[in-house]
């Protein structure tokens, strides 16, 4: 079971190290200088109306939404540089969820 974690954990620190690394694909080393990280919608589920509304914004755009694993870790990678969430996005995920800080 030791030998299965450790394998686990450097497959996934080689699968984002190669993901981080490609160049010409456009995966971005460095994170984007020209704006600033959206910030949290505590709506996981929209109403069709907002729903139209955030699909004709791009991606890199959007709001970040509790659950919502694919898109936040696109906008993660294209402001910070990495995919990975850091502790302040499970506590403001949190708190856009109960309205109420995690701490």
């Amino acid at each position: 079971m030791f030998r299965d974690t450790i394998l686990l954990k450097e497959t996934i620190n080689a699968t984002f190290s190669s993901i981080l690394f490609r160049n010409g694909n456009g995966y971005r080393l460095q994170h984007a200088t020209y704006g600033q990280e959206p910030t949290w919608r505590s709506e996981v589920v929209t109403s069709r109306q907002l729903r139209e509304q955030i699909e004709s914004t791009p991606i890199e755009n959007r709001p970040y939404r509790p659950f919502h694993f694919y898109g936040n870790a696109v906008r993660r990678m294209h402001y910070r540089g990495y995919p990975l969430p850091l502790p302040r996005d499970f506590a403001q995920g949190f708190q856009a969820v109960f309205g109420r800080s995690s701490r």
